[in-house]
């Protein structure tokens, strides 16, 4: 990460019946403006954080997926048959543990969490209509395709994503530090070129390298997976066994 971790407030909180119950009690509802920058700021327990603002695009050092306080990951973009999810437009709940936009136009539910003692960001998409969904991915640091390693893996639907300073090596040789994203179900990408990087790169508050595009035909509901770590493979295996 690249600076102070926010504080975290405890409250106290009444004991009641039901889960549901818990959550209304313990939602807070965002209704958006020009000016609003509420934020959200979800744990895995462990090591990792993901933090942002609530309405728009992430906009400060502080946010994005960080994982022993180094930022791997920065923001999404969400289209929807070619037209971009505008977050300003969207009626919100965060809760303790996630975070929802409902987008009422296209019918559509975004659910975004961070997985318990694991270092993987679920975005979860719903949708009363069939259409083509895209996430655009941005990686912090820089801009410049010169500046990462990407590698897409067709017969895993993974897309790793690795800023080259911070790539290690481990014991067996395989290199760390990497962002992954696996989708469920397997999506195809579309790398950009370098027109199109800096163009998608604007849509980012902060720099941001924007690889390509991963899409999916969403019928019902999609789930995006964005891991932290070198063992993907087998992580995406439980992932894709979840219900």
């Amino acid at each position: 990460m690249r600076g102070l971790v926010p504080a975290l407030v405890v409250g106290l909180l009444f004991v009641i019946d039901t889960p549901f119950a818990q959550d209304k009690l313990r939602q807070q509802v965002v209704s958006c403006s020009s000016t609003d920058s509420t934020t959200f700021f979800f744990t895995n327990r462990t090591t990792a954080f993901y933090f942002g603002i609530a309405c728009g695009m992430n906009a400060s050092a502080m946010h994005g997926l960080n994982v022993l306080t180094q930022e791997y990951f920065e923001d999404y973009v969400l289209r929807f048959d070619g037209n971009i999810l505008d977050r300003g437009s969207a009626e919100i709940f965060i809760y303790p543990d996630r975070m929802t936009r409902k987008y009422s136009p296209q019918q559509i539910t975004e659910e975004v969490a961070l997985l318990d003692s694991l270092s993987v960001l679920s975005i979860t998409v719903t949708s009363e209509v069939q259409g083509s969904l895209e996430l655009i991915p941005g990686f912090p640091g820089s801009r410049q395709a010169q500046d990462f390693e990407v590698r897409w893996e067709r017969e895993f639907g993974l897309l790793h994503v690795g800023q080259k300073t911070l790539m290690q090596n481990d014991q067996a040789g395989k290199p760390t530090a990497w962002a992954a994203i696996a989708t469920r179900p397997a999506a195809s990408f579309v790398p950009f070129d370098a027109r199109q990087r800096e163009a998608y790169s604007k849509l980012f508050q902060l720099p941001a390298f924007v690889p390509g595009s991963l899409y999916v035909t969403l019928q019902d509901a999609a789930v995006f997976y964005v891991i932290v770590g070198s063992d993907t493979k087998k992580l995406i295996t439980g992932l894709h066994s979840r219900k």
